[in-house]
């Protein structure tokens, strides 16, 4: 369960697109395709920072206590949002009745009909505007990432979160003049911030620029090991604060500190992960691909600047990176299979809900035993991400990656290894066993079984985004994991409207549909994880090599 320190150690492996410099990219072109280095990468990028002060030196240390106080914060605040939520419409039901409205600590009552449909009326409407708009703005900050640094879109995720955080509290203490709709407004600036999608994407891409591509898959890990751990204590931190304070908007007081704190955070102490010549570099290859874009087009340049703007406003544009127009055909090949296998996984994030209510309807649960099937699979998932993939990875990688790294000098697509595919594969087939038992079961017993077995997949999605960031050249893996971001909030939508008229079309004569269905997607994730091959370097030129034989 010890956090692997060749991932944590900032001196290990610090990306940088040294290609950038012309003489050494022209002397070091050759003796890279002879496999060997004048000068090693991993001396640079220490050289580089041994005489820095630890403060300017990145590392994942520096992001993964933040990540976690806001994973937790936000799981703090699902129930008592929607217990907010709750009241003020339940206050605003009783006034329009002509009675006078309830103070928010006097509210009695709610639990009728018309209620709950505002409820779940204004909850999808929220939810809504929040998932489309951060679609929208999500893949163009991770594009920005590239060309700016990775802390302005995690301080501008921050800054979104604490303006929706300030609405709730704002409704709550003056609702006699605020319209309960004025929740829109935090949800708007959470959508065109970007809302936690575009968090975990910079963050992602963080640990892209700091720890070697072998070790990524365990560093994304880690990051999913603080989300479930925030998760699974938020709630149980949040009931206890309410308890004692007897006032639901401690936990909003304490989310807009933890908020407004990793902001400040980010501005004035985390050191950027990118170097001003990467970031250059990024910058100089767009600015080049609109040039000849614009060369090659016979429109005038109002035209050009015209669709430059509509392609700004095109939602699936930043999804063009899974479909390279140069590079190897392995290359292009497997990021075509692994967008699909990604959103084969996505789809079953959005099934959670369903999995609660069936739980309930088929085995009449109570929160006790709702509150079982959460700690197990939020157990399961960080003793399998935390305990089990890093032993793994060191285990098959561990006396490799400094040999890799001396000769990855301009940063082209690391690919995949076996290792990679492997997992991908490993983690797909749990997923349909996990999800098909889940169908069977015909006792509590037996579901919790099947949810511990589908929980154990938990290392598919880290190993599937680090496998991601290999596929692309260094200078795209925020546009890449922007994308990526982009689908999650797709899902967001899709995914529990999907699921949601599913089950309630067919919960009366066959309940167990949706996992029919989710073992469906993820049984096709397994088949297209068949197509994947390996695409380092070393297996490309084999490849290429038996081709031209």
């Amino acid at each position: 369960m010890n956090a692997d320190p060749e991932v944590l150690d900032e001196t290990e492996y610090v990306a940088e697109a040294t290609a950038i410099d012309h003489a050494s990219s022209l002397t070091s072109s050759s003796s890279s395709r002879r496999g060997v280095e004048s000068v090693p990468l991993l001396q640079r990028t220490r050289d580089r920072h041994v005489n820095s002060p630890w403060t300017r030196r990145p590392s994942l240390l520096w992001l993964l206590p933040p990540f976690f106080f806001t994973a937790t914060v936000s799981g703090a605040s699902i129930t008592p949002r929607l217990s907010l939520i709750s009241n003020l419409l339940c206050r605003s039901y009783y006034a329009t009745k002509g009675t006078h409205g309830p103070a928010l600590d006097e509210v009695v009552n709610c639990n009728i009909a018309a209620i709950s449909g505002q409820i779940a009326r204004l909850s999808t409407v929220l939810n809504t505007v929040t998932g489309l708009l951060a679609a929208f703005t999500a893949a163009r900050y991770g594009i920005w990432s590239d060309r700016h640094g990775r802390r302005y879109p995690l301080l501008i995720t921050m800054v979104g979160s604490f303006i929706n955080d300030l609405c709730y509290v704002l409704v709550a203490k003056y609702y006699e003049h605020l319209s309960i709709y004025f929740l829109l407004i935090g949800a708007i600036c959470d959508g065109l911030t970007g809302s936690f999608m575009a968090s975990m994407a910079a963050s992602y891409a963080y640990a892209t620029d700091v720890v070697p591509p072998q070790r990524r898959a365990v560093a994304f890990g880690y990051f999913q090991c603080c989300f479930y751990g925030g998760i699974a204590i938020g709630p149980t931190l949040g009931g206890y604060l309410v308890k004692r304070t007897h006032d639901v908007l401690t936990i909003f007081y304490l989310a807009m500190v933890v908020h407004a704190s990793f902001a400040m955070y980010t501005f004035f102490i985390l050191p950027e992960s990118l170097s001003e010549k990467r970031m250059e570099l990024a910058r100089v290859k767009q600015e080049t691909a609109e040039a000849e874009q614009l060369t090659r087009s016979t429109d005038s340049v109002v035209v050009g600047s015209s669709r430059r703007y509509l392609r700004l406003l095109n939602i699936v544009e930043p999804l063009t990176v899974f479909f390279p127009s140069d590079g190897h055909a392995i290359i292009k090949r497997n990021l075509k299979l692994l967008m699909i296998i990604d959103i084969c996984l996505l789809l079953n994030m959005g099934a959670f809900t369903i999995i609660i209510l069936y739980g309930k309807f088929v085995f009449n649960w109570g929160d006790l035993q709702q509150g079982y099937l959460l700690s197990l699979i939020g157990g399961m998932r960080v003793v399998v991400l935390l305990g089990v993939l890093p032993i793994v990875v060191r285990f098959v990688r561990g006396k490799i990656v400094q040999q890799i790294h001396d000769h990855d000098v301009e940063h082209p697509p690391e690919g995949a290894d076996a290792l990679d595919i492997g997992l991908i594969r490993f983690s797909m087939m749990l997923e349909v066993i996990g999800f098909g038992l889940m169908g069977m079961a015909t006792t509590s017993g037996g579901f919790y079984a099947a949810g511990g077995i589908s929980a154990l997949a938990g290392i598919g999605m880290p190993t599937l985004a680090s496998v991601l960031t290999k596929h692309v050249d260094s200078t795209k893996t925020g546009q890449l994991l922007g994308a990526v971001a982009l689908m999650q909030s797709l899902n967001r939508l899709a995914a529990p409207l999907l699921f949601g008229l599913l089950y309630s079309f067919t919960v009366a004569t066959h309940p167990a549909t949706c996992f029919v269905l989710l073992a469906s997607m993820m049984g096709l994730g397994l088949i297209l994880s068949l197509g994947l091959r390996p695409s380092t370097a070393a297996h490309l030129t084999a490849h290429d090599s038996s081709s031209e034989e």
